[in-house]
């Protein structure tokens, strides 16, 4: 028996709960968008961009064939992103890291946001002032399809927030940011949580700035939204964990996370639903959508369709019933 909750559900469950529908009368649904969105974009996965950034090394002679057949039998996207990002700084050869980068997180996201309706969903939900976006995503699509004079970039690690806290006209890269810039202006790794020492400097040294004021968004979030992964699996264990695995919970609202689930993954999935709940709050809830007969990208498209759905759904107004007297016409 799963305990905390954490047991698979369907996402339509999610929709119907009671937590779903406070958070959105009351705008305050986050919308959590991992590499799995992004993918929609034509963007890499975590694997495939360690993947593109070994092969950049391989072919400018940064590293040789063995130490790549190495790094690809770790299977582990950090570490292999991480030496290879060492080895590019220390051959002073950013300039092709650059060049991937900007590539796969500003250049191709334009040329498909025109053929994916899904981010257009994502950018009309902004645009609606019902949601909070966040995003571990490099690129800068919303923003730049979203047209708003009131939308205001914020990375947690760099920038301070603003007075009134956290709200709605905030679009929150978790991870940092790509500029626009011109292609031969080297990208700052030091702006991306993009290697392990990166990801230490904002998650797990406490003597960094970095992470108290990660830490401080990341706790005005759980108090104050309903947090929703998409495009995330339950193998993204680090960034779940991160917001799942809390103490004071007491104060947290609903953390949903919504995964594909297909038979060939379920048996995966119920394992590691079991793992999370040994180590994850109450307020944990694991959700799917099956994939097993149109497979992901269409059903996906649904999930974010049903989604927005219920999120700009107009309240119901009340039935009117006219009763005819004879002094007049009484409405109850």
């Amino acid at each position: 028996m799963v305990k905390n909750g954490s047991e698979l559900k369907e996402y339509k469950e999610l929709l119907v709960s009671d937590a779903f529908k406070n958070s959105v009368k009351q705008n305050k649904i986050c919308l959590f968008l991992g590499a799995g969105v992004a993918k929609n974009l034509g963007m890499p996965s975590w694997s495939e961009l360690a993947s593109e950034i070994a092969n950049c090394c391989l072919k400018e002679d940064i590293l040789k064939h063995s130490t790549i057949h190495t790094l690809n039998l770790l299977n582990d996207p950090l570490k292999i992103i991480s030496y290879c990002v060492s080895k590019i700084y220390e051959k002073k050869k950013e300039k092709y890291l650059t060049s991937i980068l900007k590539e796969k997180f500003v250049e191709i996201p334009e040329k498909y946001y025109e053929k994916t309706n899904i981010y257009k969903d994502l950018v009309e939900l902004y645009k609606s002032g019902k949601v909070l976006i966040v995003q571990t995503n490099y690129d800068n699509t919303i923003f730049k399809n979203c047209k708003l004079n009131t939308a205001q970039i914020y990375v947690p690690y760099k920038d301070d927030l603003k007075k009134d806290g956290v709200d709605n006209s905030l679009l929150v890269y978790l991870h940092g940011k790509i500029d626009e810039s011109p292609s031969d202006m080297p990208v700052s790794i030091n702006d991306l949580i993009l290697t392990r020492s990166n990801y230490n400097s904002v998650y797990v040294n406490q003597n960094d700035l970095k992470y108290e004021k990660q830490k401080k968004f990341i706790k005005l979030l759980l108090e104050n939204y309903h947090i929703i992964f998409l495009g995330y699996s339950l193998q993204d264990n680090e960034i779940i964990q991160l917001i799942a695995n809390k103490g004071e919970v007491e104060n947290y609202l609903e953390t949903s996370v919504i995964i594909d689930n297909c038979d060939a993954k379920q048996i995966q999935n119920e394992i590691t639903a079991n793992y999370l709940s040994a180590f994850s709050n109450e307020n944990l809830k694991l959700y799917y959508y099956n994939t097993e007969n149109y497979g992901i990208k269409k059903n996906f498209i649904k999930v974010i369709k049903d989604l927005k759905k219920a999120i700009l759904k107009k309240p119901e107004t009340q039935n009117l019933q006219i009763h005819k007297t004879g002094e007049g016409v009484i409405f109850d």
